[in-house]
This record gives structure tokens, sequence and C-alpha cells, in this order.
């Protein structure tokens, strides 16, 4: 996988190592050949972070001790990119495909399909690439430790070149009279990315600040540099950075540290003496001072809305910047987003209809801090440029509002204090720490996070603030780039392509020919073949039974609130469900338009500047969604608004008030606000433009499952229909003079009938000693709402989609998804699950990925909506996907099994029926099936029969699944000229693409 670090988990991080201290280093003996060289406490994040050195070996090692149920490993290197071949990429999925300790042609898949894991993972950066595990078992966690580090230390990539032939790219010639093709994981991936404007413009950026640097070089690059994608250049890799002392393993959670260390030291470390790892030769020199500005193209295929699809990065290199600086500067960046900032002001003293976005990168080479804007025109950048320095120039000067550093520092204490209400969290903290050592050469990334905060915070007068913004106007590398799709590129891409192979087979003799032909006999053979590996399977019988987080349902004056226990003191998650059901269709299309305006525009009682400071100083994850529980949830089967969000305990009075000003009290009446807000956001309402994989799920699961009536409602409601009002109002509100009045005036009829005391439903999770109270504050809020109109029209859900789609939008490969109900067979066992995994192993995965290119693939079982869902995506083909879809049913009844392997598939199964949702959202998620309808009990009951899985029931688990696939939905999603090719494999084929 190829990922950047999101700066959400920058800034938690940035914020959860605002309360740590350190303290002196301990003396201590070596254990198992770990030396500690630093202990540091995170009162935030409730933790210790242990800092050990490896001598023998070179390695370093941090451990992150808590009480977190999910624990995670990971080991990172530091891989600067050297190319543009994505040769690293390519060796970091291939490197998991087996080791000389644990033979497999695919013992990621072997791990990710049978081992009890929550999470499995590689990511690859351009300065790092990591290898990341979590688990509620330690020891199923220590036993793929010991698969992944024998992969690092013998992988079988060195011996076997079919590994890169699969994972990389192949050229495959059926028989003699067939053109040759090109395929391949990482190939698939990058194709995948050909029109996808954000990832070429971090490509261009990259080029644009360190021209003929090897920090310019971008990852994903292996469409593009196929030629020079050779198995020599990917095997390099290893040789170059696959050893201990250039790599940082991490540790998290309650761990017994002993077992972990002796293992990492008996079986690897001792064993592999420091090799005196020098990168310097790939070292850049600092990059000269200089200006560039840049209009590059990004493909885009005929017919593509390439109108407002630019995206313009004015980008300033930080390298050179000490890790304190750097976090710094991420604080710099989050103020600077915030409304009533200098750079907030710089733009609304120009009118600047467009949003800009200030974020660093710190997983490339060299880190950049760079200001983004989205749907843009390439002619814009001049205008961007001169607001972003004079913001810049205000700040140097003036500072800022002292506010907004409080906010910054208020959500900094509840972020960290709400980070254990996550997923993966150690995961997650890896990455980042990983990501530091790389850049810095530091372990412990919280101690420079912590610094940085605190001298921030104690400096009044705001000097290093200024000094930061001044220094990015002094002379450094700096780049003006609009990133602008082109049309007719795709399409060029693609004749080039086959150019390349049509030379390369009339370059071949018939001897060449017949070879290629025998080459890919063989491959495809033992790509067909079995080779499996299980010996770090833990047993089915140590699986713990499952978990029911404590809750109930109660009436309080005219409220339904649903109240749930967490053991997370101080803070609480809290939703409130509003009725929607007296209200038309056009009224709720109208209501989800007003979600662009908010925090925008100010309320009666607070400017919009005002409103956001106060967002950041009480709530976290404000936000708000449409849903339609189905009828099985009774009374109610009724159309809702969510708005849901976090606060500490202490803070709810003011949050819930401070969100309920927001949603009911906006003024839309500021006309020059509306001009300036509307048009800003439309583009990111064509439906033709959100990713493929979005549009497949929610068509397809229209059909099957709890969510499926929500589903059909958001399409509806939310969908190409609502995009396509917004656009005509941004065309409108810039041309009709009355327009912006009228407009304000549908948005407050919209919220008038929607925000009422009528039907609404309160949920929270919080400390059952301040839950009451709690509970009271809300219902005297919530009777001050008015009540419910009379409806002149009541919102009706639309026909059902056809049972399978096609839908065309822009982009250059597909996604499809097949989902089928199981919950509405009343004689479903849990024990037949397993046997789902089975087919994903045995089947989805080596026939979507393996055999017909597409990137990733995967069946499984959706607990939180009842059915069996298979996903394809990055994926070059349209009929035979959909064909080989519709062959599962087959492909189950085929399937040869042992016990063996279904205990493995049980571990599976019951891993993701069972992974942990976070301390309050745990809470909230089962709180929110029970009022949708979900048959709890019985939930449950299937998760608990998952672990009694045996061959017996081999034959009625194979009759109920294929009743369910045969039932199952499909919908594809993606690129035109496939579709339609294959229109014949759909009951209906749609189009959002605005040529249409």
């Amino acid at each position: 996988m190829r990922m950047w670090l999101s700066a959400l988990l920058c800034a938690a991080l940035l914020l959860a190592g605002a309360a740590a201290s350190a303290e002196p280093v301990r003396t201590e003996d070596a254990l198992y050949g770990f030396t500690a060289c630093e202990v540091y406490e995170s009162a935030m994040l409730s933790s210790v972070i242990h800092v050990y050195d490896h001598e023998y070996s070179g390695a370093k090692l941090v451990y992150v001790e808590n009480d977190d149920p999910e624990a995670a490993f990971a080991i990172g290197f530091h891989t600067p990119y050297l190319d543009e071949t994505d040769a690293n990429h390519v060796f970091e999925h291939s490197i998991l495909a087996g080791s000389e300790k644990y033979p497999s042609k695919d013992i990621f898949f072997d791990m990710d399909n049978r081992a009890f894991l929550t999470h499995l993972n590689a990511t690859t950066y351009n300065s790092a690439t990591t290898y990341q595990i979590a688990s509620t078992s330690q020891e199923q966690l220590l036993r793929c430790m010991d698969v992944v580090m024998s992969c690092m230390d013998a992988p079988l990539i060195m011996k076997d070149e079919r590994i890169f032939k699969r994972e990389a790219l192949r050229y495959a010639l059926d028989d003699p009279e067939s053109d040759i093709e090109i395929s391949g994981t990482v190939y698939a991936e990058d194709v995948g990315y050909l029109t996808d404007v954000e990832d070429n413009a971090t490509d261009h950026v990259l080029d644009a600040l360190y021209p003929g640097e090897f920090a310019s070089n971008a990852i994903g690059q292996a469409h593009v540099n196929y030629a020079d994608l050779t198995y020599e250049h990917v095997a390099e890799t290893f040789d170059r950075f696959y050893h201990f002392d250039n790599c940082l393993i991490f540790l998290y959670g309650d761990l017994d540290i002993d077992r972990f260390l002796e293992l990492l030291d008996a079986e690897y470390l001792s064993k592999s003496p420091a090799q005196g790892t020098d990168l310097s030769a790939w070292a850049d020199d600092p990059t000269p001072a200089g200006f560039a500005e840049v209009e590059a193209q990004v493909p885009a295929y005929e017919g593509d809305q390439v109108e407002s699809a630019s995206q313009i990065d004015y980008a300033f290199d930080l390298d050179g910047v000490s890790d304190v600086e750097l976090a710094q500067y991420d604080t710099l960046c989050t103020l600077l987003n915030m409304s009533g900032s200098p750079l907030y002001a710089a733009r609304m003293e120009r009118g600047a209809g467009y949003s800009i976005e200030a974020s660093v990168s710190k997983e490339t080479i060299k880190p950049y801090l760079t200001f983004t804007m989205v749907n843009a025109e390439p002619e814009q950048r001049a205008e961007l440029k001169a607001i972003v320095d004079d913001a810049l120039a205000r700040t140097a000067s003036e500072g800022m509002e002292p506010r907004l550093l409080d906010t910054v520092v208020r959500s900094a204490e509840r972020g960290a204090k709400l980070m254990r209400d996550s997923t993966r969290v150690g995961v997650g903290l890896a990455e980042a720490f990983i990501l530091n050592w790389a850049w810095s050469g530091e372990a412990n990334v919280f101690r420079a996070r912590e610094q940085a905060l605190d001298a921030l915070e104690a400096d009044g007068e705001q000097a290093t603030i200024r000094r930061l913004a001044g220094a990015l106007l002094e002379p450094r590398s700096t780049a003006l780039v609009a990133s602008v799709p082109t049309p007719g590129l795709a399409e060029a891409y693609e004749r080039d392509l086959d150019k390349y192979l049509a030379d390369m087979k009339a370059g071949l003799s018939e001897e060449g020919i017949r070879a290629m032909v025998d080459e890919t006999v063989a491959f495809n053979e033992w790509n067909d073949s079995e080779q499996a590996n299980f010996d770090f399977l833990i047993s089915p019988e140590d699986l713990p039974d499952p978990t029911l987080p404590a809750y109930a349902k109660r009436e309080v004056d005219g409220v339904t609130v649903y109240a749930g226990d967490t053991s997370m003191e101080g803070a609480g998650a809290y939703a409130l469900y509003f009725d929607l059901s007296g209200m038309s269709r056009e009224e709720i299309e109208y209501l989800n338009m007003t979600s662009v305006c908010r925090l925008d525009m100010g309320t009666d009682a607070h400017t919009a500047e005002e409103l956001s400071m106060l967002v950041g100083e009480y709530t976290s994850d404000l936000s708000c969604t449409v849903l339609y529980p189905g009828e099985a949830a009774g009374e109610y089967h009724r159309p809702m608004l969510k708005v849901s969000w976090s606060a500490l305990t202490e803070d709810f009075d003011t949050a819930l008030r401070l969100v309920l000003e927001i949603f009911t009290r906006t003024d839309y009446h500021d006309e020059d606000a509306l001009r300036r807000i509307i048009p800003m956001y439309a583009g990111s309402w064509d439906v033709a433009w959100q990713p493929p994989e979005q549009i497949a799920g929610k068509t397809a699961f229209c059909l099957v499952g709890l969510r499926a009536d929500s589903f059909r409602f958001e399409l509806d409601v939310n969908g190409q229909s609502c995009g396509d009002l917004i656009a005509d109002a941004a065309m409108r509100i810039t041309t009709d003079e009355g327009f912006a009045g009228t407009l304000a005036g549908r948005f407050d009829e919209a919220v008038r009938k929607a925000f009422t005391r009528d039907g609404v439903i309160f949920m929270l999770a919080a400390p059952a000693a301040e839950r009451d109270g709690l509970i009271e504050t809300a219902v005297e809020a919530l009777d001050a709402l008015p009540d419910g109109e009379s409806a002149d029209q009541a919102y009706a859900l639309p026909d059902l989609p056809a049972k399978s789609m096609g839908i065309c939008v822009d982009a250059a490969l597909n996604c499809t998804y097949m989902g089928g109900d199981f919950m509405d067979d009343p004689d479903f066992n849990g024990g037949y699950i397993p046997f789902v995994y089975a087919l994903n192993d045995l089947y989805t995965v080596p026939t979507f990925r393996f055999k017909l290119g597409a990137y990733t693939a995967e069946t499984s079982h959706q607990w939180g909506q009842g059915t069996i869902a298979t996903y394809v995506a990055s994926d070059p083909n349209v009929g035979a996907t959909v064909d080989a879809l519709r062959a599962m049913p087959e492909a189950l009844e085929g399937m040869e099994l042992t016990q063996e392997a279904l205990d493995g598939y049980i571990l599976k199964a019951y891993g993701r029926a069972t992974a942990p949702l976070g301390a309050l959202n745990e809470v909230m998620t089962f709180m929110e099936f029970d009022m949708m309808g979900m048959d709890i009990a019985r939930t449950q009951a299937i998760k608990s029969e998952i672990r009694k899985s045996d061959l017996e029931m081999r034959d009625e688990a194979v009759a109920h699944l294929s009743r369910i696939l045969e039932g199952a939905a499909i919908c594809t999603a993606g690129n035109e000229a496939l579709i339609t090719a294959d229109a014949d494999r759909f009951d209906r084929v749609v189009s959002y693409r605005r040529d249409e």
C-alpha cells in the first residue's frame, strides 16, 4: 500500500505529547541484548514510552506501554526513493510473500486470511517503509511478529522471480496470435491513480521544489516507468536498505515485554551483526533557494469534467529545520487554517471564493509546507500566492489572535484524551514514530512534540510563531504549481502502452514468442498452485467470548434517550437524531446544502470566526449525516438527520448548546458570504468526482443489509440530484441578483422543519457517575426546540435500483461491490462465516488480484450490516470481474478444506467480528444498531457460533451461502469505456459524467 500520513493523525500526535514529561534514563543491565536509553511518561496517552538500543544488531526499539487491549507491533526501515520505478513499493509487497522460516506463496495473505488479527498491513512512503500488525491476543501477535521478522531477515523474493512478476508487473502472452498484456498488483494500483489530481499534484510539487534531487522522486509511478522496473532492480532494495541497523521496531499495549524482546533477540537480532548501513550516498545537499512557477498536466479522459478541477499548491521547503521546529510548523498550519487567522482574513478581504489549506508533509525525503487550493482554475495561482504571502507577512509582523492558540491547546488536550476512542491506535502511533525516526534519527517523536507545544504556550509574545512565518518569506526553495487535468492525455497514455507492447512483440523472434507463451503458462500454473503456511496460528479454543457494552433506553420528558457506560474518564460521545419524515425530498436536499455554510457563516450570537474557535475549544469530530432505519426499526423507520460529536464531560453543556446554535441559528442571509461559499464547495458534490468505491458500495447495499434504506435515502437526497442542485445554485447565485435571498429562505425553511423536538433521539456514552446529569442537561436544552409543523408532503423512499448496475464516473479503473444479506436467512449459523473467509482465501484473492490484475479484492462478512460482501478495487476489468463474482457459488462448492485450514478461517472471522471499536465508539455503535432494529441477541449468538465451526457443517454452509451469493446485488463504478463495453453484464448502466 502507498499512503501519506493524514494531517489529522499528525495533529493528534502533536497534541498528545503536550502533557508528557521526561524522566531520567534508567540505568539497567542489557535485557536480551536491549539497553534502555530513555523512559518517557505521557499522562495524556496514559502510556510510558520506552526507547531501547540493541547494540549487537544496531536496531532501535520503542515500546509504548499502556493498558490498551489491542496490542501492536511494527517495524520500519529508512528507504528513501532513489528513482521513480516504485521499486520500494514493489519490494514492500514482495517481501511478505514468504520467508525461509515460513515458506509460502504468500504468507501475508496466509496471516490476513487466517490469523486472529485486527490489523495487518504494510505501507510505503517516500522516506520509509513500514509493516504493522495488531491483535487483541498477545500470543497471536507474537507469532505473527515472528513471521514478519523472518520475512525481513530472509525473504523468498530474493530467490524467486515469480513473486516479482505477481506483485510488480509481468508480460503475458497466452498464445502466439494474442497481444502481449501487462499486469501486476503494484502496476494496477499505480494505474488507478493515473487521473487522480491530488496524487499527481504531489508529484508535481516534489519535482518543482527539488529538481534533480532524490527528494523529487515520487511513489506510485510503476505505470509510467514500467520499462525500467525489473526484478534485479527491485532486489537491490533489500541489499541496500533492509538491515536491522537501519530499522525501528515498535511495540504497543499491555505486553509481556520480556517474551517479545527475547524472541526478537534470539531469533533475529543476535544473529545479525550491525552492517554499518550508510545511506549518505543518497542524501541530497541542501536545496538552493529559488522560486519555480509551474503549470503541469494531469492525465484526463476526453469527456472528463475539467472545469474548476485543477489543484494549486504553493510549497515551501523545510529541509534543515529541527524536529521541534517541524512540529511547530504543524501547529502554525493548524492556526492558519482556522477562521480568524491572518490567512482567513487575507482571503476574506479579497473576496476569495475558495478555501486554502495549509499542511506539512513529513513522509517525504525532505519535509515541506504547502498551501493548497482544490477545485481551482490554473490562472488563480497568482492570487493564491498573493494571499499566502500577505498572510505570512501579517503573521510575522503581528502574530495571531491569542485565543486561536488557546483553542489549539484545548483541542490538543481533548484530542489526546479521546485518542484511545479509536481502533488500531498502536498502528497509527507506529507510523508516526517510524516516519519521525526516518527523517530525524530520533526514535521518540513525543519529546519533540511536547517541547514544541510547550514553547508555543509559554511564548506570550508569539515570537516563535512570528519567526516561523517570517522564515518562510526568506530565501528558500519555493514553488507555485498548478496541476491541470488535460483531456486526451489518459488516452495518449493507453496508446503509448499499446505501442510499447506491440513493439515488444514485433521485436521477438518466433522462438522468443514461443518462450513468452511458455513462460506465461508456467507462471499461471504456479499462480494457480497452492502453497500456504499455518505454523503461526493459535487455537480457536483460546478465543474469548464476544462482549456487549452496557446500555439502556428510556423516555425522559418526551425525548428518547439511549445511554451507555464507558470506562473512559472525563469524556463522552454524543448524538442527536432529528426526525425528517415531514419534509419533502427537495427540502431535505436544501437541508443538506446548508452543511457547506455552517461554520463559514455566523449565527445570531457569534461570528463565523468565533464559532470556529468555540468548536475547536469544546468539541471533537462534530459531523452530521442522513440515515433511514429499515422496517425492522419499527417506530424509527423514518428519515433522520444525525448530528454527532465528542466532548469532555465538564464541557458538555457548553458543547451541546454550541452544536444546537450552529445547526438551528446560522444566519444564511449574509448574501455576500453565500455568493462566496456556494461556488467554493459545489465541485465536491459532483458524484462523477467521488471515489468509485464509495459510489459502488452505497449502490450495491441499497438492496441488502441493515442499512439498505439508509443508503437508498443518502443516494436520493445527497447524490447526483443534490449535486445538480448545488451546481445550479453556484451558477445562479453569481448571475441572478435575487437568488441569494431566495436560497437563504429555502435554507431557513429546511432548518425550521428539521430541527424540532418531535421524535428527537439523544444518545450518549459517558461515565456512569456523570450520565444522569448529562441527560438532564440535554433534555432541558432540547425542550427549547420548537414543536414540529404539520407536513405538507412526507418524504418517500425512491424505487429500488436495479439489482446489477454499472455507473460511469471520471475514473481510470473500476471498483465493484457485491453484497448479500445473511440476517434475512432465519436459519443462518455463525459457523458458516469461516467458510466465507475460505472462499476469500481460495478464490477471491487469487482470482481477482493474482489472475485478473486488480489491486485488491476481499470477501468478508459485515456484521454491522448483516451482509456477505465482496469488493474489487483498482480493477482494469468489468465483464471478467462480474462473471467471476457470479461464479462464486460454484467456487464455494468446489473448495477443498481441512479442519486445520478451517481453524485458521475461524480465527480470521472471529477477529473481524470482535475487533474493538474504541471505548466510546463501541457503545455508540451498539446503541445505534439497537435503534435501527438489529437483533442484538441474535447477532451476538452468530458471533459466538463462529468458534464452533467444523467440517461437518460444510454442506449446509455451502447451501446457505450459495443462496445468499446468488441473490446478491452488484454494482461497478468507474471508467466509462470499460463499463459500456461490457454493459450486457448489468441490468442498467448510468453515467454521472458531466458531458452526458
